[in-house]
């Protein structure tokens, strides 16, 4: 019996000693200044990492990295000068979609050329983390600040 604990036990070892050592892909924020990039809403996406990240240059913008630093870049810039904050990132039919601004659904196909508004849900308040893939129909919860908050739904993509 206490053979096995043994050879348990040397098999972890031997697995954590190979795994890599974590390292910096690429720094977002320029050189010489403070601050940090916040990435956040990381998905995998087409074999990459898509995510949302804040710059000086362009505010809160859609990313990806192939995981080296020249492989790390802006998606495309949605709102120039000041971005907008890149929420919801969710996969559904192969399309990739987030919302900006609480209040627009945009989808992307990984490229900026097919980075596109979907429409802009005026008068609505999207919500946070709550969107999902069910049988190939994107469902959110959007509040209109009257009614609540209510299930909605796209139709299949593509839209």
């Amino acid at each position: 019996m206490q053979k096995k604990p043994l050879v348990f036990i040397l098999i972890l070892a031997s697995f954590f000693s190979q795994a890599q050592s974590p390292y910096l892909v690429k720094d977002l924020v320029a050189s010489g200044t403070s601050g940090s990039s916040a990435p956040e809403w990381l998905t995998a996406y087409k074999n990459k990492l898509v995510f949302s990240a804040t710059t000086f240059a362009q505010g809160n913008e859609l990313w990806e990295s192939d995981g080296t630093e020249s492989g790390t870049l802006l998606i495309k810039d949605l709102h120039i000068g000041n971005g907008a904050p890149v929420r919801n990132l969710t996969i559904c039919n192969d399309t990739l979609f987030f919302t900006t601004n609480e209040s627009e659904l945009w989808k992307t196909d990984g490229t900026g050329a097919g980075t596109v508004l979907v429409k802009a849900i005026g008068g609505l308040f999207i919500n946070e983390s709550y969107f999902i893939d069910v049988n190939g129909v994107l469902y959110f919860t959007a509040n209109d600040g009257i009614t609540g908050t209510p299930i909605t739904a796209t139709a299949k993509p593509p839209l």
